[in-house]
């Protein structure tokens, strides 16, 4: 009997490393106008949503162009994560506005909880925008997605992105003191928070700084999101407006406050700049168009002041300053 011969194979596994995005740089090698590893979510129909790729020597421009208030228009990338780590996306940005989220996902790539998003404005001159979050303990994917939402437009180019672990990185906190006190530093232009925003000492109406609105042409959004979200105990919002000249530009509040993330639902209102100097602007809650379906004010996401979109015109020469915004109850 011929002895028996085992032969015993060790397999040593070793942990891949975080790979981050597929083609951070939105290089379209295959010629098909997407980004190679991006998905469009939604995909532009072609005439009045657009997304344009322009190959240059370090990548590739990719310029959002949104026209349609009633349809959204982005790019997203599914990446594995580690439940409870920390991490960051970054985006390469130059004018126009748009939104970058963390979309967390389970095993079977099923939404964990809501959407976390930051709104994004550009300049002139292209500058990057961080966003930090951290992980659910059960998330085991993250879809990046940036976003131009319904019920806005845009003309916006990106050059590059990125998602990478962010050890050691604290996630930004969501609120900030409470909402309602005349002093909170965010909503009365003491601190910067605002994009969008130029704080200002020149012509101020309460405290120390104001926040300076300009170049509407170029600038047509200010946008806040780190504030605290529960407006339930309150029932209208007021702030100090100040116009150079009665230009008559028209300017809409919207108020996020998604039910679906995948739907636009807001509470908007708004204002005609028909004055010269400055007012007092009170808008009850009451007041505010309820679009789609709100989760309610006890859950607001983010502030927008936009002059575009929505049928409205931009004034190049409209200067704003904004001061001591708060929740009246």
């Amino acid at each position: 009997m011929k002895p028996l011969c085992i032969i015993t194979l060790i397999i040593s596994m070793t942990a891949a490393a975080f790979a981050g995005l597929v083609n951070p740089a939105f290089n379209d090698r295959d010629g098909d106008g997407r980004p190679d590893g991006w998905d469009f979510r939604p995909e532009p129909n072609g005439t009045t949503t657009k997304i344009l790729l322009k190959a240059v020597d370090a990548g590739t421009l990719v310029r959002f162009k949104d026209e349609d208030t009633k349809q959204g228009l982005g790019l997203a990338q599914t990446i594995p994560v580690t439940g409870g780590k920390t991490y960051r996306e970054t985006l390469r940005i130059k004018k126009g506005a748009l939104s970058i989220y963390f979309l967390w996902l389970d095993s079977e790539k099923k939404q964990i909880g809501k959407e976390c998003f930051k709104p994004c404005t550009g300049g002139d001159e292209t500058s990057t925008v961080e966003y930090i979050e951290t992980a659910p303990a059960n998330a085991v994917y993250c879809t990046m997605w940036i976003y131009s939402p319904m019920g806005s437009t845009t003309d916006v180019i990106l050059t590059d992105a990125s998602f990478e672990e962010a050890p050691g990185q604290k996630t930004a906190a969501p609120t900030t003191p409470a909402a309602g006190v005349s002093d909170n530093a965010l909503f009365g232009f003491e601190t910067a928070g605002w994009s969008g925003i130029e704080l200002t000492d020149k012509n101020v109406k309460e405290g120390k700084t104001a926040g300076l609105w300009k170049d509407h042409d170029k600038n047509k959004s200010i946008n806040l999101d780190k504030f605290n979200h529960d407006w339930s105990g309150y029932t209208a919002m007021r702030f100090w407006l100040h116009s150079a000249k009665p230009t008559g530009e028209t300017m809409i509040i919207v108020l996020t406050s998604r039910k679906d993330p995948k739907v636009f639902s807001y509470y908007s209102q708004m204002v005609v700049v028909n004055w010269e100097g400055w007012k007092e602007i009170i808008l009850p809650f009451s007041k505010f168009q309820v679009n789609r379906e709100p989760v309610g004010w006890k859950f607001i996401e983010s502030i927008q002041i936009t002059v575009d979109g929505w049928g409205l015109k931009p004034y190049p020469d409209s200067v704003l300053t904004l001061d001591g915004l708060t929740l009246q109850k």
